[in-house]
């Protein structure tokens, strides 16, 4: 298990480019400044298809319906 915990998304990719081995997953805040975590998986997944997606949060799930991640309930 490897970490890298950039925190913006030209940082993702450029870490994604660096990454000689395989990448199985990606870890990421559902609401970050600057992005989504959806946006930052979309962007992801052009270089790497296939890879499995874990969204974090610690906002409310109200929260994460305000900044329309989820539908809601």
């Amino acid at each position: 298990l490897t970490q890298s915990p950039p925190q913006r998304f030209p940082d993702s990719s450029q870490l994604l480019e660096r990454q000689p081995g395989r990448v199985d997953l990606l870890m990421t805040d559902v609401v970050m400044p600057g992005m989504s975590g959806r946006d930052l998986a979309d962007g992801v997944a052009e270089r790497r298809p296939g890879i499995k997606v874990l969204y974090l949060s610690g906002y409310t799930d109200e929260a994460i319906v305000r900044h329309g991640v989820l539908g809601a309930p």
